[in-house]
């Protein structure tokens, strides 16, 4: 299967999800599922894309490399981060994803991980923790 018809099947695959996604969250009241709308119509938005130019493509010069790997990498590097967060406190797992994300993804500068990593950290504090006030999710130790 050449990454043509990957992007395809992918483009379908998640315009089908986006469409399960916005039909229970168009379900709900609009107070309370704004972001789930958005985030479903955003998901709709880009995998139409994907599937629009994947068309559009003659697929010729498409290399897929390690496009995979990468994937698996990240996919593999969410599971990991969902089971750690239930065990260690959210700074840390975040921590550990994003450095190890971003290493594994070929970013070998260490001033580059741990800044990117540490700034992140303080957006999402900033942002969810101090100026919305959701609750930092808790683990079983912290």
């Amino acid at each position: 299967m050449n990454a043509l018809t990957r992007d395809v099947l992918f483009g379908i695959a998640m315009l089908l999800a986006s469409a399960v996604a916005g039909w229970f969250a168009f379900g709900y009241a609009p107070d309370s599922s704004w972001f789930p709308r958005v985030l479903s119509v955003f998901l709709g938005l880009v995998a139409l894309v994907l599937f629009v130019r994947s068309l559009g493509r003659d697929g010729e010069g498409l290399e897929v490399g390690g496009q995979l790997q990468s994937a698996l990498i990240v996919f593999g590097a969410c599971v990991a981060y969902a089971v750690a967060i239930q065990f260690l406190s959210f700074e840390i797992v975040n921590f550990v994803f994003l450095a190890g994300a971003m290493y594994a993804l070929g970013q070998r500068n260490p001033l580059v991980i741990v800044g990117v990593s540490l700034a992140t950290m303080l957006l999402v504090k900033l942002l969810f923790f101090a100026m919305l006030d959701v609750p930092r999710p808790q683990g079983v130790w912290y």
